[in-house]
């Protein structure tokens, strides 16, 4: 927090120093300039002042994008991979599927010839999984129980042809499925 705070002030104090050269206020303009470069400049002239505010100013933003860019690769890192699942289910995984009316309607459709593969608990944890990206990426269009199988079919799919060979995919084959590329990314 205290950067953030840090980072604010100085760009208001260079903002203060964009008004004083063009009021040619050089004695202020000087002190904040030694107080932005922590006193290694001390005193410049008017020329160079706007130079100088330039390369503070241009020095304070690749500062701030390198804390963007570095804090983005962190939220990455600990995001998980599509079709990753816990070690262990939920134990109110039941619960979870009948409080989500969508969800509930796809995993109780058994017509559904796409997801005749997954096992049904499986099933309830890839579909909770979607819902909740949904909700985290919210858009102008509301999830219907036709919208979430597509979108349970498109994200899955090939992984569940491939462990589906003659049988349907349970949790713990999708859990060793998925174990080396969750592994990867810790």
């Amino acid at each position: 927090m205290r950067k953030k705070k840090q980072i604010t002030l100085r760009i208001e104090w260079i903002e203060t120093i964009a008004t004083l050269i063009t009021s040619l206020q050089l004695d202020v303009m000087n002190a904040v300039i030694a107080y932005l470069t922590d006193g290694t400049v001390t005193k410049i002239d008017n020329i160079d002042a706007a130079e100088m505010f330039m390369d503070i100013k241009n020095d304070i933003d690749a500062r701030a994008e390198e804390r963007r860019r570095k804090a983005a690769e962190r939220r990455a890192k600990k995001a998980p991979v599509p079709g990753y699942l816990p070690e262990k289910a939920p134990e109110n995984l039941e619960e979870l599927v009948q409080a989500n009316e969508v969800v509930a309607t796809v995993v109780n459709n058994s017509s559904v010839k796409n997801l005749r593969m997954y096992h049904k608990p499986l099933l309830m944890e890839l579909a909770l999984q979607v819902a909740a990206w949904w909700r985290e990426h919210p858009t102008e269009e509301l999830p219907t129980p036709a919208r979430l199988q597509a979108e349970i079919y498109r994200r899955f799919s090939a992984v569940a042809r491939e462990l589906a060979t003659g049988t349907v995919v349970t949790r713990e084959k999708w859990v060793a499925y998925m174990a080396p590329f969750q592994r990867k990314r810790a």
